[in-house]
């Protein structure tokens, strides 16, 4: 008797062989009406490679349907529902080991094979849209970031064209010049301001009561100068000196 499965190189599929042993004791053995020798039998339980998955070891006299129906018993409780589909067996076997092998043969429920698949289904749609819905957030959270970048670049833009519009500030006046500390330089302007004239060094040194020495109208001419220097004064013509016109 030959077992198989799904495909017939599955070395998980099952075949079966028979054989006589003689010289085994009385009390464990009988007599093979076939053969006409005492002994025992074997049955063998192989897969499509002839390795032995399942044994049934009986006296002769056991008629081959009775060690066929143990082994299909013994194959059926060592494998998986529907693993085992085909037995193929020698003439003699009866019907009876057929029929017997037909109860170990479940015949698959087509609800539960639909509602499996359903299931399966469910489950695959199921990841397919948790994966999609955090795409659909992280673009989201992306697009919002672009939203407040492309602001930005608007608010950038019209605050530039609006300082392109406007006149430029008038530059800072510049730093009022420092007197010197000597009072003489405050007495020159003050004259110079009462007056509101151009003067020369030695129409100073008049003003200023000082005798017109030589010496006090070159000290009063380089202090004219310094202040012409320093942008205090102004001097219109050599040896002549003024206020500035603002």
């Amino acid at each position: 008797m030959k077992i198989s499965g799904q495909a017939a190189a599955d070395p998980g599929h099952l075949a079966w062989s028979g054989s006589v042993a003689a010289g085994v004791p009385k009390a464990t053995a009988g007599r093979d009406a076939a053969k006409k020798v005492p002994g025992r039998k074997r049955g063998l339980a192989v897969d499509v490679l002839g390795l032995v998955i399942q044994a049934v070891v009986a006296a002769a006299s056991i008629h081959d349907t009775a060690i066929g129906n143990a082994l299909l018993d013994r194959v059926a409780a060592a494998t998986a529902p529907g693993s085992v589909q085909i037995a193929l067996v020698d003439q003699g076997f009866k019907n009876s080991v057929i029929a017997h092998g037909a109860t170990h043969v479940s015949t698959p429920d087509p609800g539960a094979w639909l509602l499996d698949r359903i299931d399966a289904r469910e489950k695959a749609l199921t990841s397919h849209l948790e994966q999609t819905q955090t795409r659909i957030e992280e673009l989201t959270a992306r697009l919002r970031d672009l939203d407040q970048d492309l602001d930005h670049l608007r608010i950038t833009r019209k605050t530039l064209l609006v300082l392109a519009g406007e006149p430029d500030p008038a530059p800072p006046p510049p730093p009022a010049p420092t007197l010197p500390d000597h009072p003489a330089y405050q007495q020159i302007l003050t004259l110079m301001a009462d007056t509101g004239q151009p003067a020369r060094a030695c129409d100073l040194c008049l003003a200023l009561d000082l005798p017109l020495a030589r010496k006090n109208i070159e000290n009063t001419r380089a202090k004219l100068k310094r202040l012409v220097s320093l942008g205090i004064l102004a001097e219109i013509e050599p040896g002549l000196f003024a206020q500035p016109h603002p």
